[in-house]
């Protein structure tokens, strides 16, 4: 199983504590520096530069990382193995230890808990030959995500 991760980030600070967490090969990473008006390509199109990575890579799956996320002792390695584990899965979002049994919310219908979302997730390269990429005419940021789930949902 092969992977790649982008992480693309406004805010110098949160990147560097995100690093410091994170063990993630460099050379499976794109980080994307969207700091200042002349560099920010908007989170769709830093998105689409990810999916491009991962097809140069020969890459089945597409991390994606927010710099907001910060690893505990394994630095991230460990969502690999459910990775490794659920091949045939078209998205996987990380969660929180705090989440009991990976579920995302409470069975009867209530609770919260502390699901990552699309702040920690792996898409396989499958969902973007069948739907396409991020579309970025909701740049710089907003509805992105609704628009890929709708996507997904329908073609699977």
């Amino acid at each position: 199983m092969k992977y790649v991760v982008v992480v693309p980030y406004t805010y110098k600070p949160y990147f560097d504590e995100f690093m410091a967490t994170c063990k993630f090969p460099r050379e499976n990473m794109l980080c994307i520096d969207n700091t200042t008006a002349e560099k920010n390509i908007g989170c769709m199109a830093s998105h689409n530069k990810g999916i491009d990575f991962m097809r140069e890579k020969g890459a089945d799956w597409l991390i994606v990382i927010s710099p907001a996320i910060r690893f505990g002792e394994n630095g991230g390695i460990d969502f690999l193995k459910i990775l490794e584990r659920k091949p045939d899965y078209h998205v996987i979002h990380g969660a929180s230890e705090n989440v009991e049994g990976g579920k995302q919310s409470d069975p009867n219908g209530g609770g919260h808990n502390k699901v990552f979302g699309w702040h920690l997730m792996a898409i396989n390269k499958t969902v973007f030959d069948a739907v396409g990429r991020y579309d970025q005419n909701f740049t710089p940021y907003g509805f992105d995500d609704i628009d890929l789930s709708l996507r997904i949902r329908k073609y699977f």
